[in-house]
């Protein structure tokens, strides 16, 4: 409205969004709501490192701490419970695994952030328009209950057969080592490269699998919503030509809206990808402490 000289004096919240730009110093309009922006981009990216920070001290301190339990479970085991487990998967367990149930907790954190800002966005829409707000908030509803159904179904799938593939592969270097003097005696090197292979393999199908499905699930939304915006004006300017030009500055509020809170949507169905496909190996931590 600034650069437009358009009158938003309509729109409910427009006059409270003025009047805070009055508060602002500086020597014309368009120059206040340039710092306005301004105060906001920089107070943004100060929490973003803060978050971010944040987010890391946590992970390490809970990875910290899981270790440091597995380490004492396994001392306060009986030799029988070291017979029954084959060593890699004691290793795995007790210094890879760690690290899932760590960085599940950042995607948690990271994930309510992005629902918050979401939820800014769209209560922000619901002051302009609580028709359409409803209407794109039952559709995000929706996208984010799909994908909530195929992350059950593919990255959890997918966290499961990554533990196998990893135990495999670390049992062959492990057999391979501990027995290599017999692997070199009688020339089986072969059999072990197959072993370490196959696992190998595996898990790097499932990890490919998984990364598709996160890619797909973070911009599936966000060009559905665009293309949705596209269709709707192509729609409504065949049907009433003037109502774009006469409607310009809130159609562009609520494209602008969309489009800012579609990329928090699609982070949200994200981050719950990332927690189901290490959640396999925060069970099975749970279930050795």
């Amino acid at each position: 409205s600034v650069l437009t000289k358009t009158d938003l004096s309509g729109i409910r919240g427009s006059d409270i969004l003025n009047k805070f730009i009055l508060f602002i110093p500086g020597s014309s309009l368009l120059m206040r709501a340039c710092l306005l922006l301004a105060v906001f981009q920089i107070s943004k990216s100060a929490l973003s490192i803060v978050f971010e920070a944040y987010n890391g001290r946590v992970a390490s301190e809970i990875m910290y701490s899981i270790r440091n339990k597995m380490m004492n479970r396994y001392l306060s085991s009986r030799y029988e419970y070291f017979l029954e487990n084959k060593l890699a998967e004691l290793i795995y367990f007790a210094h890879n695994a760690p690290d899932k149930p760590a960085v599940s907790i950042t995607f948690m954190l990271s994930g309510f952030v992005e629902f918050i800002k979401a939820a800014v966005i769209l209560f922000t829409l619901f002051i302009v328009s609580w028709k359409i707000t409803i209407g794109v908030l039952l559709v995000g509803l929706i996208f984010v209950k799909i994908n909530s159904h195929y992350a059950s179904k593919i990255s959890y799938n997918s966290g499961q057969e990554r533990i196998g593939s990893s135990n495999r592969s670390l049992t062959a270097i492990q057999e391979f080592i501990t027995g290599i003097k017999q692997v070199k005696v009688f020339n089986v090197q072969k059999k072990w490269a197959n072993d370490y292979n196959t696992a190998n393999k595996t898990f790097s199908y499932y990890f490919k699998t998984d990364a598709y499905w996160l890619a797909v699930s973070s911009k599936a939304f966000e060009l559905f919503v665009l293309g949705g915006c596209m269709l709707f004006l192509a729609f409504v300017e065949m049907i009433r030509p003037n109502f774009l030009q006469q409607n310009f500055p809130l159609i562009s509020i609520f494209i602008f809206g969309l489009m800012r809170a579609a990329p928090s949507i699609s982070s949200v169905a994200r981050s719950n990808m990332n927690i189901m496909s290490r959640l396999p190996d925060t069970e099975k931590i749970y279930n050795i402490l």
